[in-house]
């Protein structure tokens, strides 16, 4: 669970790729495997996941470890797999291994100790000599890791494996295919890098497709108060599968003579200033065209026919749709379909992708608390400022 993106038309290659999340509470249970034994307690792992050019799978891993109701270990990790086989080359860090028959480049990271809520950012960058591996905390940027093979992350198509290029940043247990369930509250985005600027997809879903981890108990919804700025809420709830957006509208149509009113909003708020068309003739073509006003609606006049269809051409994240003006025109028009439901209709054809997803090679990363040094020559100066306060205070004290 989280959040990916996935376009079913077209292909997005990109330099960099970047999950951000912002945590207000959480709490981990038992991990199990899928036969349901136990597995750890209290561990989780973030991903964020990008195929490179479709023949490798990056992995920018966050395993999480709950210390307390507030505070957590996490670990860096990196998971980079060859596709095609095992791996040639040599890497100054890590461990270069195969797993079921793919090469696996695995490094153990940095730990950090962190106190909800607090903002984690996991990115991955791409350019002419190899991908390097980074996140962020409070503000602060660090690159942990690089690996020396070149490609652009791809965003769209199909890998090597059969496994859709997504792009995703989502939850799951700690390794080896683990499922954990999970208590939280947060909110998170993902983002490519087109045209020199981070920008936001615009198909994403509330899962990942490609890894073999996953968690229960989270909901993904979408926040659509800002079309053109959507946000993502993780929250406790029923672990869904759904398309985050581009979502349809609502579109109801009213008709009085030749004047044809459309109303257009999303969650029950209108939504003004928005192309509308009627259409009508088969194959369909434009006969008029309206913007809607401040009360989401779009006024034809004009219109004799009441025998037509409204088409709304979308935006960022709504998605073109169709409004039939009379149940007749149902079997002429019944293939018409949202973008929304194609999406909808490939991520329920792509459930079998849980069972064909790669398990992570982390199993054995865990966060390792840093040791602690004891300063004593710092020690016994407080021990002896502290004598002279108490020595003080007897003086004083015997004074009066």
């Amino acid at each position: 669970m989280g959040i990916s993106t996935f376009p079913l038309t077209g292909v997005h290659y990109t330099n960099q790729v970047e999950g951000i999340i912002n945590i207000s509470s959480l709490s981990i249970g038992q991990s199990f495997f899928s036969n349901g034994q136990p597995f750890q307690t209290g561990n989780a792992s973030l991903q964020l996941n990008s195929m490179v050019d479709g023949l490798f799978w990056a992995q920018d891993v966050a395993l999480i470890c709950q210390e307390s109701p507030n505070t957590f270990g996490i670990r860096m990790v990196v998971n980079f797999w060859n596709l095609t086989g095992p791996f040639t080359i040599k890497v100054n860090n890590g461990t270069v291994t195969s797993f079921q028959g793919l090469g696996v480049i695995c490094y153990l990271g940095p730990n950090i100790t962190v106190k909800t809520p607090f903002e984690l950012g996991l990115f991955m960058t791409e350019n002419s000599s190899g991908i390097s591996f980074s996140f962020s905390y409070n503000g602060h940027n660090r690159t942990y890791y690089f690996v020396p093979v070149t490609g652009s992350f791809q965003i769209g198509g199909y890998s090597k494996l059969n496994l859709p290029n997504d792009l995703e940043f989502v939850w799951g247990g700690p390794g080896g295919g683990s499922i954990v369930p999970l208590s939280m509250n947060s909110s998170a985005a993902i983002l490519y890098e087109q045209g020199g600027k981070m920008v936001l997809p615009r198909e994403t879903y509330s899962i990942g497709f490609d890894t073999g981890e996953s968690a229960e108990g989270v909901s993904v919804n979408a926040d659509l108060s800002s079309v053109f700025s959507p946000k993502v809420n993780e929250v406790s709830g029923t672990d869904d599968p759904k398309v985050l957006w581009p979502v349809p509208p609502s579109i109801s149509i009213s008709q009085k003579n030749s004047t044809v009113n459309v109303s257009v909003s999303i969650d029950g708020k209108v939504i003004p200033n928005q192309k509308v068309e009627i259409e009508s003739g088969f194959p369909l073509s434009p006969i008029a065209e309206s913007v809607t006003d401040s009360h989401g609606i779009a006024v034809f006049r004009n219109i004799s026919s009441s025998l037509f269809v409204v088409y709304y051409p979308g935006n960022f994240t709504l998605s073109y749709s169709y409004a039939l003006s009379s149940p007749v025109l149902n079997s002429v028009y019944s293939s018409l379909q949202s973008y929304y439901h194609k999406l909808l209709n490939f991520l329920q054809s792509e459930e079998y992708s849980f069972k064909k997803g790669l398990t992570s090679f982390f199993n054995n990363g865990k966060y390792v608390s840093p040791p602690t040094t004891v300063n004593y020559l710092l020690l016994e100066y407080i021990a002896a400022i502290s004598l002279g306060v108490i020595i003080s205070a007897l003086l004083v004290k015997l004074k009066t």
